[in-house]
């Protein structure tokens, strides 16, 4: 798994992880993650304190 911190409000550009899967694991705050054709799909999640 590759380790990757998203600055608060910061966006990364729409790309394909083709032949392996996509997981978010949030240790503070929330995340999302669009994905699908036309990246219509949305999954969040989110840190309860």
């Amino acid at each position: 798994m590759h380790l990757v911190t998203i600055p608060p409000r910061a966006r990364a550009k729409p790309h394909l992880h083709e032949h392996h899967e996509s997981a978010v694991y949030v240790i503070s705050g929330e995340a999302g993650m669009w994905y699908g054709e036309g990246l219509r799909e949305h999954v969040g999640a989110e840190v309860e304190e």
